[in-house]
């Protein structure tokens, strides 16, 4: 499982890796629930240890996949005890479900929080690749052609353990690993996604699964990998016990014979590695010369030896180390440092050419190169490494809005539109973009900075601070009314989003003008979850933090609680009074307090279980 390509090919996103990691783990938790159902506590702790990985779709994939081997294991023949121990696993089995849930309400209040914020609220459409190219994955490792690509989708990487596997149906296969066969090959068609009929079958139903709910299924290949290690597993310890002799061991050798010779002529790659084939061969070749002398004790120790000399042999390269030095901070961060103060601008990645080149893999020889191109385009990704304040960030559910934003963002930036001081690069402080070409961004100035052959700097010398105060207000109703009127902009003005019984505009005063850095104020504190200001100004005004808004946010004016308004889309604002006001915005989040009371609550009750059952069963 270690050792798959897909395994070793996510170590790029590591977030969904972390993730997967508890994939095998929890299969082992779980056969160990089938045979004591009344121990669901550590069913749910490791469901609950997923979600807190950081990446749901794998907590998605566990309970659907212990659902369909619960479900094939029920239906066996060998359980026949009666309908309550069917009750009786359903019952424990929906309490787990409810314990991982509570356990893990911290995050997963907050996620569903985000999630009704995020872009795809609405549903999203999947994403998809060629069924060969999965399939061919089962086989081979990936490896580049000539024009640069790899033909597969790193799968198992490895028609040994793929052989394998395949031949476990020789062996008279106990429920458990029929349920796991069955979950396996329903997963693999999860993972390929919309080009596999059976995955449209139930992503078209309404009863789906929630497969709905998501953007890409790779990551349900995981529970298929998972699978297809148990099978081959159990194949090494059992197939040298076979009598080949038999009719039944006979055909289904024969059969199997023909089922390979098929796939292998129908998913064969051009410029595979030969090794594939000789060291699966080898494996069958023992296979029968273990039998054959009596010796079939030593097959397990065959079968290994040949694993690992595919593995390195053949994936070890699929591995890169690079040291700490690809990391260090590129001088083109110090320069924009040096020419404005950290705080007071942000930067916008353009620069597309270097984000393609991030996500190249091994065993491209060039992937060192590609990642050094992609930091000195200041990926999203960055920002955090060096403290760069950028407009982006490498979010999986960036708010809608966002989304909206960063398409007409890209359309003023390539189109040069608008009035200097008022347009929504602007607005937003965004002082520099990083692009592929100058003419990417015609109306802001070259930066002679320091970068990749393939990455342009360009600078917005209108962008205006982090911090901004504002006497020129326009209220609209929805985002999509504020997006509007930000684009068709021609002075500088402060688009608040609120209910006209909520705020109603203040009346400008004609004598007065917007005078930037004109009003005094000080940070007290300054962080990302909080921030305090004292601020002096000779009228009623609105305070703009250019800090996107999302539920949580509260603020006092003078020690009193007032309003929260979502500005410019991706900003917040605060309605001052004329004179002294000490302003504190703070996030204080009602759906993470929530769940953080009732992932308290289930973890008392999950204990006093745990210890309950482990002192009652002395």
């Amino acid at each position: 499982v270690s050792f798959s390509t897909w395994w070793i090919g996510m170590q790029t996103n590591l977030t969904p890796a972390g993730s997967a990691m508890m994939v095998p783990w929890a299969l082992w938790v779980f056969e160990r629930w089938l045979d004591r159902p009344e121990r669901f506590i550590s069913l749910a702790v490791v469901v609950a240890l997923t979600l807190f990985a950081g990446y749901p779709q794998v907590a998605h994939g566990m309970v659907v996949y212990f659902a369909i081997v619960l479900l094939v294991f029920l239906m066996g023949r060998q359980f026949r005890a009666g309908e309550k121990n069917y009750l009786r696993y359903v019952a424990y089995g929906s309490l787990a479900l409810i314990f991982a849930l509570g356990l893990s309400a911290v995050q997963a209040l907050p996620l569903y929080e985000l999630v009704e914020q995020s872009h795809r609220s609405d549903g999203v459409n999947a994403m998809w690749a060629p069924f060969r190219k999965y399939f061919a994955g089962m086989f081979y490792i990936p490896f580049s052609t000539e024009s640069g690509r790899t033909p597969v989708f790193g799968l198992i990487g490895s028609i040994l353990v793929f052989t394998l596997a395949c031949s476990s149906v020789l062996c008279r296969l106990p429920i458990r690993l029929v349920a796991h066969l069955v979950a396996g090959f329903v997963f693999f068609h999860f993972g390929v996604g919309t080009a596999s009929p059976l995955f449209q079958l139930f992503y078209n139903l309404d009863f789906n699964f929630g497969l709905g709910n998501f953007r890409v299924f790779s990551i349900y290949f995981a529970f298929m990998i998972a699978a297809a290690g148990l099978l081959a597993g159990y194949a090494v310890d059992r197939l040298p016990g076979l009598n080949f002799g038999t009719m039944p061991v006979r055909v289904g050798i024969s059969g199997l014979v023909v089922l390979w010779a098929w796939l292998f002529h129908k998913y064969a790659i051009a410029g595979a590695p030969t090794l594939h084939y000789v060291l699966a061969i080898l494996t069958l070749v023992s296979l029968f010369a273990v039998v054959r002398f009596g010796k079939p004790h030593i097959f397990g120790l065959c079968a290994v030896t040949l694993l690992v000399f595919e593995i390195v042999s053949l994936k070890t390269n699929l591995v890169a180390f690079y040291p700490n030095s690809i990391l260090r901070q590129p001088p083109v961060v110090a320069q924009l440092d040096q020419s404005v103060p950290g705080e007071a601008y942000r930067v916008y990645h353009m620069a597309n050419a270097s984000k393609r080149k991030a996500h190249k893999r091994p065993p491209n020889p060039l992937v060192e190169e590609f990642a050094r191109s992609a930091i000195t385009g200041l990926l999203p990704m960055t920002n955090v490494v060096w403290g760069i304040p950028s407009l982006q960030g490498a979010l999986a559910l960036p708010q809608a809005r966002t989304y909206r934003v960063n398409l007409a963002l890209r359309r003023e930036i390539r189109q040069g539109a608008g009035v200097p001081g008022s347009r929504l690069i602007d607005l937003l402080g965004v002082r520099y973009v990083s692009v592929d070409d100058i003419a990417d961004a015609p109306a802001l100035e070259p930066v002679p900075a320091e970068t990749a052959s393939d990455v342009r700097i360009v600078e917005n010398v209108h962008a205006l601070p982090s911090l901004q105060f504002h006497e020129d207000i326009v209220v609209v109703h929805s985002e999509e009314e504020a997006l509007e009127t930000l684009s068709s902009l021609n002075r500088r003005a402060l688009v608040i989003v609120a209910d006209d019984k909520v705020l109603t505009p203040p009346v400008r005063d004609p004598g007065h003008q917007d005078k930037p850095g004109g009003y005094n104020y000080t940070f007290e504190i300054n962080t990302p979850t909080h921030y305090r200001i004292k601020t002096n100004v000779d009228r009623r005004v609105f305070l703009y933090l250019a800090d996107n808004n999302y539920p949580g946010w509260k603020a006092k004016l003078n020690g009193g609680e007032v309003p929260v308004y979502t500005a410019q889309l991706l900003g917040k604002a605060i309605q001052l009074h004329e004179g002294t006001n000490e302003v504190e915005i703070y996030f204080d989040s009602f759906s993470y307090t929530l769940g953080r009371s009732v992932s308290l609550v289930f973890a008392i009750l999950a204990f006093a279980i745990a210890v309950y059952g482990r002192f009652a069963n002395r």
